[in-house]
């Protein structure tokens, strides 16, 4: 029996400009891995105008590579290669992780903490999409002092971007 991650091994194989499709989509430009356009259709895709708003210029959506696969994973996940996760997206040079935080009553705030310190395991920017406003200033503050590898966290709420670099 194959295991069920060897099919999608090829594409990961090829240079950069084969594996890597270019798209335009309401005038933004970015890239999708070949193996990483399902997820792009079903998770990331919202994110595309929010990675545009807070300036991010050369978007590639990453795939998502066994966690056996340790050559690949440092190929496309650089200093993040180790566990069984992958960062979402590499932009300008950076990995950013694309985070969905529903309102979940007085558990938004903690479930916002939680998404940061997964993406911090395996990016050096993230990208929250809230659905409730919450002191951000506060949550990014403290969020620095605990994950020292995070450069920038950003929110989106509703129209609204509030974006927080380390000092």
């Amino acid at each position: 029996m194959v295991n069920k991650h060897v099919p999608a091994l090829g594409p990961l194989h090829n240079p950069d400009d084969i594996a890597y499709l270019s798209k335009v989509e309401n005038g933004i430009k970015y890239q999708v891995h070949f193996n990483a356009q399902d997820e792009f259709k079903e998770a990331n895709k919202p994110f595309l105008p929010l990675l545009k708003e807070a300036g991010y210029k050369n978007i590639k959506f990453l795939p998502i590579i066994d966690e056996m696969e340790t050559a690949l994973r440092k190929r496309y996940f650089g200093k993040y290669w180790k566990g069984k996760k992958s960062p979402d997206v590499f932009a300008d040079d950076v990995y950013v992780e694309l985070k969905h935080a529903e309102n979940k009553g007085r558990n938004t705030r903690r479930n916002i903490i939680a998404h940061i310190g997964k993406a911090a395991k395996k990016a050096d920017e993230v990208i929250i999409l809230s659905e409730k406003e919450l002191d951000f200033k506060q949550i990014a503050e403290k969020q620095f002092v605990v994950h020292s590898n995070l450069k920038q966290i950003t929110f989106f709420f509703k129209t609204k971007m509030f974006k927080f670099k380390r000092s």
